[in-house]
């Protein structure tokens, strides 16, 4: 188990159940990575609490899998790609039900599907019945590169659902931006919702993953970049904000100085009213 599990499993679900649309982009990946890598099995799966759920699959019809047998379920414990390439040679998968039965597991390697705030929630891998010698650093490099771009495609996903769930309304806003280490700058705030905001901060880099504190006027939110395109980023509120407090943004603080906030930890907004 994770050292955070229980927010892990937690993200999972969010994830797990937002997929619909990717499915057949999860087989195609799948289908690849089998192709690319001449391994005769490829999954992508989500690590839930006690069990694997594949969700693209190559070789194998499995949809679920126990996380007692799972491969899988060590892949996430890293950042790094997972190799075995003899699996009855190695302590912890020689007695799998996988290594000693059909499909007779020997190869697997393994990337994280990582989220941008930073949880481990499946992975995609590749697994083949004969062992191998090594597994190049270029493989490696190239099958990780493509559990990043799964996981962003999730990531982007995600954060249009939560468009849809929470409408945005077009504001003309002033704030400013922090976070740990750097400069605060100001922030042009196009539209807000009561889960997020989409922002403009010229010349600054906010990374995609990065704890931030929005401060709007007198109040602060903390938030998490979730994406950057054509000079935007979009916000994710760690904690959505109330209906009073977005009706305090569009009524009260247009184009209002803003104060920084503390990095401190505390309560999700500090506003005076």
């Amino acid at each position: 188990m994770t050292d955070n599990e229980v927010s892990r499993a937690t993200e999972t679900r969010k994830y797990a159940t937002g997929d619909e649309n990717l499915q057949s982009v999860f087989e195609s990946v799948t289908q690849l990575c089998s192709n690319l890598f001449q391994a005769e099995i490829s999954l992508l799966s989500f690590i839930e609490d006690d069990i694997q759920i594949v969700k693209g699959a190559a070789g194998l019809a499995a949809t679920t899998i126990s996380r007692t047998d799972s491969f899988c379920s060590h892949t996430i414990l890293s950042s790094e790609v997972m190799v075995v390439l003899d699996a009855t040679k190695d302590v912890r998968f020689r007695g799998n039900r996988f290594v000693t039965a059909a499909p007779f597991i020997r190869f697997y390697a393994g990337a994280p599907l990582r989220t941008a705030l930073g949880f481990n929630i499946g992975a995609l891998c590749i697994a083949d019945p004969q062992p191998r010698k090594e597994f190049s650093a270029t493989n490696r490099s190239h099958l990780g590169q493509m559990a990043r771009l799964i996981s962003s495609r999730m990531d982007d996903l995600i954060v249009g659902q939560c468009d849809l769930a929470a409408p945005r309304n077009n504001v003309n806003l002033e704030g400013m931006i922090s976070s740990y280490g750097k400069r605060p700058v100001s922030a042009a705030i196009q539209n807000i919702s009561i889960r997020g905001a989409m922002i403009n901060v010229a010349g600054a880099l906010i990374p995609r993953g990065e704890e931030v504190v929005l401060s709007i006027g007198t109040m602060a939110i903390v938030a998490t970049a979730m994406w950057t395109r054509n000079g935007l980023i979009g916000l994710s509120f760690d904690r959505p904000i109330n209906d009073e407090d977005l009706a305090f943004v569009h009524n009260s603080v247009r184009k209002a100085p803003a104060t920084l906030p503390s990095m401190r930890g505390g309560s999700q907004i500090a506003s005076e009213r």
